[in-house]
């Protein structure tokens, strides 16, 4: 689905496997210097305790870093935490919903820092247990890998349609093309539930297709569009202009050359 992405991992725990606000920064500041754009942090850190060099990192970072809300209510006295709380414009702030899309109490949502909601109980995804082990699980994490996939999606119609593009506008996409619903309002930003659909239509840009013959012969061709990807198959098509003095007419899809007088084709009056 994402043919021009690729995967990185960066470690941020320690030996006991505890993650580190200081390896955090560190991992930020490495995809920094090897052009690493589009980054997914699930990992809270107290902000009493968390090192200046993270705040600093995430600052300095020039692409889109996805996190977490947490997994406990605001209201629940538990310490602030970062990142998730940092006013910096490249994060993207992620809060679970659940399968009525409503916001999870027992999660963290505000309407000041929380940027939208995804789905966040009973996903089905791989486990660390085993090797290819999968299991139901619950919580913001899972659905911060939502929105990290639906900004590769983004960027990878951009690559194919050549589209420049800033990663700020991926963030901006997202949040303007929710499903909003009315009780989600004091939730998060938006006040809504992500919508890949709407924001794939809303910002895959429009253009004429250029068409790359797979395979024809006399009755049908199959191609595709070297700029989107999208691929049809079907009769030969002509201009009806090219017909009027023409016996022999090349399709304007695939540039298969037709006898007008044996073989059929759809005819497009321009």
């Amino acid at each position: 689905m994402c043919d021009d992405v690729s995967l990185v991992s960066l470690k941020i725990t320690n030996s006991d496997y505890t993650s580190s606000a200081y390896n955090a920064a560190l991992a930020i500041k490495y995809a920094e210097e090897k052009g690493i754009k589009l980054l997914n942090l699930s990992s809270n850190f107290s902000s009493a305790t968390t090192p200046p060099i993270l705040g600093e990192a995430i600052r300095d970072y020039s692409g889109i870093i996805v996190c977490s809300a947490g997994n406990y209510n605001k209201n629940s006295g538990k310490d602030v935490t970062v990142p998730q709380r940092f006013d910096y414009d490249n994060l993207l702030v992620v809060g679970a919903s659940d399968e009525s899309n409503e916001a999870i109490k027992d999660f963290y949502t505000d309407e000041e820092t929380v940027d939208l909601l995804v789905p966040g109980i009973n996903i089905y995804t791989t486990t660390a247990d085993n090797v290819n082990s999968y299991d139901y699980v619950s919580g913001t994490s899972y659905s911060t890998a939502i929105v990290t996939g639906a900004i590769a999606l983004l960027y990878g119609s951009c690559v194919k349609a050549n589209k420049s593009f800033s990663w700020l506008e991926f963030k901006e996409n997202l949040m303007s093309n929710v499903t909003k619903k009315e009780s989600l309002y004091n939730t998060c930003v938006s006040g809504g539930i992500l919508n890949v659909y709407n924001s794939l239509e809303d910002f895959t840009p429009q253009h004429e297709h250029n068409y790359v013959s797979l395979s024809r012969n006399s009755k049908e061709h199959s191609v595709y569009c070297s700029l989107c990807g999208e691929s049809r198959v079907g009769g030969h098509v002509v201009l009806h202009s090219d017909t009027i003095s023409n016996r022999y007419v090349d399709c304007i899809m695939c540039g298969y050359l037709l006898d007008m007088y044996f073989d059929n084709a759809m005819v497009i009056y321009d």
